[in-house]
């Protein structure tokens, strides 16, 4: 039993850029203006002293030394990485009891407790979980059930169940997960003494793809009185 919910998650960015280039003057040429030339007489010439010799150029200042560069300081040591936290010790082991058609299901340290069974169909393939348990004292309930069945269940058409040929009563699905579909309800005392003194219990529910071929699941009680009263008492 099994499913998977995907939502979609689309983004999408179009961008687009015109870019318009506004070409650079060039310089343009110069028209000398045309300028009447004045006749200036030009005196002797006169003998252009000599030239002093050129000195040459001062010798260019040398480059500063470069300077050494600063010992770089060491970068901060990177922690090295911590090492992965010690794996959590498995599930505590399940201890299996069987009580006719029933299993009593314990942690090791028979602290947490269940009876289960699976209900099949009417050529005996199993179909839906039961699972019950007791409740502390206090609660309205002796016990409670939790159902769970296959993905696909028509959640709207419920869950009935039938003691017997006694009163049938009609449970509401909870939630839905990969595991299946999830109907947890109370059972009162009255009840329980029901399936004490019963013989089988008849599961219906529907599917999705044929809601209007419902399917019966047979609960066997062979065996339930031992395995309820096996499981440990109510907490206060």
């Amino acid at each position: 039993m099994n499913y998977s919910r995907i939502i979609p998650s689309i983004s999408s960015c179009a961008v687009a850029a015109l870019l318009a280039s506004a070409a650079l003057p060039v310089a343009a040429q110069e028209n000398e203006a045309s300028v009447p030339t004045l006749q200036v007489e030009e005196p002797a010439p006169t003998p252009a002293p000599e030239a002093p010799a050129a000195e040459a150029p001062a010798a260019e200042p040398e480059a500063p030394a470069a300077e050494a560069p600063a010992p770089e300081t060491p970068a901060a040591e990177t922690p090295a990485a911590e090492a992965p936290a010690a794996e959590q010790p498995a599930a505590p082991e399940i201890v299996t009891e069987k009580f006719g058609d029933w299993e009593k299901r314990c942690t090791a340290d028979q602290t947490n407790c269940f009876i289960y069974q699976l209900a099949r169909d009417q050529a005996g393939n199993p179909v839906a979980e039961v699972t019950i348990v007791t409740l502390p004292e206090g609660d309205s309930a002796l016990a409670g059930a939790t159902i769970v069945t296959p993905l696909g269940t028509l959640l709207n058409a419920g869950l009935i169940i039938q003691v017997d040929s006694g009163q049938a009563r009609k449970y509401d699905y909870g939630w839905c997960t990969r595991s299946g579909c999830f109907a947890r309800f109370g059972l009162e005392a009255d009840y329980i003494t029901n399936l004490k003194r019963g013989n089988r219990a008849i599961m219906q529910l529907a599917s999705v793809s044929a809601p209007e071929r419902p399917i019966t699941l047979n609960v066997s009680l062979t065996g339930f009185t031992a395995a309820f009263d096996s499981l440990p008492e109510r907490e206060q």
